[in-house]
């Protein structure tokens, strides 16, 4: 059981290959693996010129992450004293049922209870997102098997949910906070995606149900197409999700802490019988071209990132004709609809 798991999970991880010229060399000379190359700035200005052997996907996406002329950068770092109380206070409102790869999360709550050792673990924490340093501790995963329909057995056919640790998927979780903010602050989210505040997946239905109506009532020539983007997650290249984050104004450390830490993670399975002994991933992926993609499920600042990453491409959609027309009645607003998302759940027009 335990073999055919890491089997499937090691394909699955590594799906990307061949799928994406990112991951090309006359491209990750220019990019890096995790965004951090002389030219990366060049596409941020859009500036950059691609290699002649670039697709029209390669050249638009690469165009779509220039940086906005009215960019708004993020605020005044924090002072130390209030980044600190604000570590303590969203541990301590952590969950103890939450499970972790490594300590309990009451183990933590413990520590923020004690001033002097609070303190030195923020201090120890803010190590990684400062240097871009991958702590050995923070790279073990445990994978669990979750059924996505009932009585589905096929290994294929499981959603891998990946425990991590619980401090490196705490500073995963002030990724998203600080992402989110900056692309709010910056208006790229899409319209389309109503993976953000003041938004639900509620509302995401039932506009698209007025959206049919609407069209039904005028007798106008429509379609749509519902599609569940399978894998989403383990599709994300990480130098294409850097270059967003970049674009965003999130620090090369905080990126290269999070992306290196995920292509050396060391995986194990969980089954009824208890953790694996048997192992993959860490250094060892000579079998593949390149380094495991994909920011896993369970990863906390997941959400944030795929919410940014589809917006550019409806961004990218929406300039290419790819969308449909709406009228404000009461503004007479000429709004421009590719479909409708909520995190996966993919409804093009």
């Amino acid at each position: 059981m335990e073999k055919a798991i890491i089997q499937s999970n090691e394909q699955k991880y590594h799906q990307t290959v061949g799928g994406s010229q990112l991951l090309e060399p006359f491209l990750t000379r220019d990019i890096g693996t995790f965004g951090d190359r002389s030219r990366v700035n060049e596409i941020l200005d859009g500036t950059y010129v691609p290699p002649p052997s670039s697709t029209d996907a390669t050249i638009d996406f690469l165009q779509a992450c220039k940086r906005h002329d009215n960019f708004i950068s993020n605020p005044q770092t924090t002072a130390p004293a209030t980044q600190y109380w604000n570590e303590v206070r969203t541990w301590r409102q952590r969950k103890e049922t939450t499970t972790s790869a490594n300590q309990h999360i009451g183990h933590y709550k413990a520590v923020m209870q004690h001033p002097s050792l609070s303190w030195l673990f923020f201090q120890r924490a803010e190590i990684p997102t400062i240097s871009g340093y991958s702590p050995a501790q923070h790279r073990s995963c445990i994978n669990l098997m979750i059924m996505k329909k009932t009585n589905s057995y096929h290994v294929d056919k499981q959603c891998t949910l990946g425990i991590l640790n619980s401090e490196f998927n705490h500073s995963n979780q002030a990724l998203q906070c600080e992402a989110m903010q900056a692309a709010l602050r910056n208006d790229c989210v899409a319209v389309e995606q109503y993976n953000r505040p003041q938004h639900s997946c509620i509302t995401h239905a039932l506009n698209r149900r007025l959206s049919a109506d609407d069209r039904q009532s005028k007798r106008l020539a429509w379609a749509m197409a519902m599609s569940d983007l399978a894998g989403c997650y383990d599709r994300i290249i990480h130098n294409a999700a850097a270059l967003i984050l970049l674009r965003l104004g999130l620090s090369h450390a905080k990126i290269h802490s999070m992306f290196k830490t995920i292509q050396r993670m060391v995986h194990r399975v969980r089954t009824a019988f208890g953790d694996s002994e048997r192992t993959y991933g860490g250094d060892d992926f000579e079998n593949w071209l390149f380094a495991p993609q994909g920011i896993l499920q369970g990863n906390a600042s997941g959400p944030a990132i795929w919410t940014i990453i589809s917006s550019l491409i409806f961004d990218i959609l929406r300039q290419k004709g790819h969308s449909d027309s709406f009228c404000s009645a009461i503004s007479k607003e000429l709004i421009l609809l590719v479909g409708f998302l909520y995190v996966d759940d993919c409804d093009l027009i």
